[in-house]
């Protein structure tokens, strides 16, 4: 929620100035954080270990639907609010078993700098995802979307490569009148086409996390 307003994600009431400690909302904030660090601490197998789970705060930045995103956060303060949530969860709260994420919106034309262009530093993230969605024209050919996703994968897996860190397509699906429905699918080879296409252009990618469909 929006700490300002206790409003959705997609409030975009101006409030990341005001949640770091000492601000108007910090202690709101922490206590979303304090909620996250419960559930992790809490999160255990039979034999009472930690399960480990990939945690990917503050996703899409480069947008502006969100209130962390880009026309409401600096690059600077979103990099300083992301590290501020990994030192207090790790340092502060003493969890262990969170992989972070870090994963802007596509695309990125396969340009490692404009991909990194808030990256909070290879301390504070574990994963380097990528959330691209195909909004092409209901009854369009899905060929191009598929091509500019696998050169942003190659590119995110090199780049995870040489930093020791997962590439991963973190969120993705279809939109515009593409959605799959109980009725029917526009192609419903669609996500067995994008699997075969990354496995060959971007085999570093660990895992892919559909969303709308």
């Amino acid at each position: 929620h929006n700490p300002a307003t206790n409003g959705a994600y997609n409030d975009t009431t101006k409030v990341v100035d005001e949640i770091f400690p000492g601000g108007k909302y910090s202690k709101t904030f922490t206590s979303y954080l304090d909620g996250i660090a419960k559930v992790a601490q809490s999160s255990k197998d039979a034999q009472g270990n930690l399960i480990p789970i990939i945690f990917r705060p503050l996703h899409e930045n480069n947008g502006n639907w969100f209130w962390w995103g880009a026309t409401h956060a600096s690059k600077a303060e979103y990099i300083e609010l992301y590290r501020y949530i990994v030192n207090y969860l790790r340092d502060v709260k003493g969890v262990h078993n969170l992989l972070y994420a870090y994963s802007p919106g596509g695309t990125f034309n396969g340009d490692p700098a404009d991909y990194l262009a808030t990256y909070p530093g290879d301390d504070y993230v574990d994963v380097l995802g990528y959330d691209y969605y195909d909004s092409t024209s209901a009854g369009s050919d899905s060929s191009t979307w598929i091509s500019t996703a696998v050169k942003d994968m190659a590119m995110i897996g090199n780049l995870a490569q040489n930093s020791g860190k997962v590439s991963a397509f973190t969120e993705f699906g279809q939109t515009n009148g593409r959605k799959i429905t109980e009725t029917a699918n526009a192609n419903p080879e669609f996500f067995s086409q994008l699997a075969q296409a990354i496995a060959k252009g971007a085999p570093k990618t660990a895992y892919m996390m559909a969303w709308a469909n």
